[in-house]
């Protein structure tokens, strides 16, 4: 073996070494989800608001230069509305915030996942959901009290097919 091929040998050994030896130390450092002696409450979902329903008739003339197989007389909107929620703890208000629909067309679902550290004990939890295109009120409600540990996590998400917030 050449001192070339040694050198190269030794040095690529080298620097394979260095980022495997700064992994194993990193991969043992301690992670917390939240500071020591805090809990967590987690808001998370994937949910695609209601369908907007606006609808146009479509005039003769339009009908005329479409194929045979598209000629539908209604023309509606793909669009869902943006899904509003209002996030309260104790009485006090954390999140209001809308997310919109994804996609190019804003047909797909909106999605959420926000993280409140809270002191451990008792808690009023109220979650309000607007879906819809109404303007005010909401479409959904949910409120429960929970008991949480030093360092315990809540996580409240929607059930779609319940149309029901939970806490797993």
């Amino acid at each position: 073996m050449s001192r070339k091929r040694l050198f190269r040998a030794v040095l690529a050994g080298w620097l394979l070494s260095v980022p495997a030896v700064l992994i194993y130390f990193a991969s043992d450092a301690p992670h917390a989800a939240s500071r020591p002696g805090e809990s967590l409450v987690k808001l998370t979902f994937k949910h695609p608001g209601l369908t907007s329903e606006v609808c146009r008739e479509r005039t003769p003339q339009e009908l005329a230069r479409m194929p045979a197989h598209m000629r539908k007389t209604k023309d509606c909107e793909r669009t869902r509305p943006p899904v509003h929620v209002e996030f309260s703890l104790d009485g006090r208000v954390l999140l209001a915030r809308t997310f919109p629909a994804t996609g190019i067309m804003k047909d797909g679902p909106s999605y959420a996942y926000e993280t409140f550290p809270v002191p451990p004990g008792s808690h009023k939890i109220v979650v309000n959901m607007r879906d819809s295109l109404r303007k005010e009120g909401f479409d959904h409600y949910f409120e429960r009290d929970l008991t949480l540990a030093p360092g315990a996590v809540a996580v409240i998400d929607f059930d779609n097919a319940r149309q029901n917030f939970v806490v797993r």
